[in-house]
């Protein structure tokens, strides 16, 4: 147990001090702690910390939703694809694009593309200068 949390204190601390520019752990501690007036104090105090929050807080429900998961189907190795969650998403992300118009546009696509055929470019078709065969003369 107390490894995982000095592997978690380790993970928060570099997650405050990596980004787009570094800052040494020793004015992230002192940001934290002191309160320093830098630029990398704002930024920290600004942004890293909220980031570094919500970062825990999803971890967190998501190890609570497994761990909900395994109690409920009584299986230690449970995974979403048992209860057909990860089909679930998928549905529910394809019914969004439908709501949208995603789907039709798909539609007419493809009603457009068997009225015509393929496009002159398009690289299922041989190209002009390919004999019967598809192979270049």
């Amino acid at each position: 147990m107390a490894a995982a949390v000095v592997a978690l204190l380790l993970a928060v601390l570099l997650s405050l001090a990596v980004g787009a520019r570094s800052i040494p752990p020793g004015e992230v501690v002192d940001a934290l702690l002191h309160g320093g007036n830098s630029d990398a104090a704002e930024v920290i105090r600004s942004m890293r910390v909220p980031r570094t929050l919500i970062g825990l807080m999803v971890g967190a429900a998501l190890a609570l939703a497994g761990a909900a998961l395994q109690g409920i189907t009584r299986n230690p190795i449970a995974d979403p694809g048992i209860l057909g969650i990860s089909q679930g998403g998928v549905g529910g992300g394809r019914g969004g694009d439908r709501l949208r118009g995603g789907a039709h546009a798909d539609r007419v696509r493809v009603v457009r593309l068997r009225r015509r055929g393929p496009s002159p470019r398009s690289p299922c078709t041989p190209s002009r200068r390919a004999g019967a065969a598809g192979r270049p003369r």
